[in-house]
């Protein structure tokens, strides 16, 4: 059997004494896609934080690839060696970089040809092209998350993170968007944890479907 590339194992994660992840647990394979529901507050963001390692788990271990990533007492993998890529709803991007350093962050200075390759396809899939030599403050906010994805997906990590990516965006441009998404996805063969609040975004990702509820996930089928 496989090893997968992400196990959440008895995760329990509490703020001034508030629980907010409950003994929660699942795994998540190569190439597979999740989405998670919830309202705010109700853990989704904390869930990403933990897998990205910028927080430590109460209780509980988290496992990449079968190595043991974040226990109670250590961060055993730092945050940049755990071949994440990460979309916020805010686009995060460096005011004082123009849209081709932004992207190009990730990967370095030098980066390989690989690495430039995959990036001439993100740019020519996202139409990117005519904005990189613009800085973020002159992008709309399509743009801007055209931009964040592409700079997340650049250094060709194995899982993306997603946390309500497409908010503030119209109905037309949330679904050109979307569709998009996924293909990237598809083609570049990644995992995926998709979480939202909306229900048409969720079930357009993925038919394996959580919601947060009680600090723990239950399948919605």
């Amino acid at each position: 059997m496989k090893t997968p590339l992400l196990s959440i194992n008895n995760i329990h994660k509490t703020y001034d004494k508030t629980i907010v992840l409950n003994n929660l647990s699942f795994e998540l394979g190569h190439h597979d896609k999740i989405s998670v529901m919830g309202p705010s507050g109700s853990g989704k963001t904390t869930l990403l934080r933990l897998i990205m390692g910028l927080e430590k788990p109460n209780k509980g271990e988290i496992k990449i690839n079968g190595q043991s990533a974040s226990n109670p007492k250590h961060i055993v993998l730092a945050p940049h060696h755990r071949q994440l890529g990460v979309v916020f709803q805010n686009a995060a991007l460096w005011p004082h970089m123009n849209i081709e350093k932004n992207i190009y962050f990730p990967v370095g200075k030098n980066p390989s040809k690989e690495s430039s390759d995959l990036i001439h396809y993100l740019c020519e899939q996202m139409n990117l092209f005519p904005l990189l030599k613009k800085y973020p403050k002159h992008l709309s906010g399509g743009e801007s998350k055209r931009v964040a994805l592409a700079r997340a997906l650049a250094a060709n990590p194995t899982l993306i993170l997603m946390d309500e990516p497409l908010t503030n965006l119209d109905k037309a441009l949330k679904e050109k968007m979307m569709i998009m998404i996924e293909k990237i996805i598809q083609d570049t063969h990644k995992s995926l944890i998709y979480v939202s609040h909306d229900i048409d975004e969720c079930e357009f990702f993925s038919s394996n479907i959580y919601h947060m509820k009680e600090g723990k996930l239950i399948h919605a089928s």
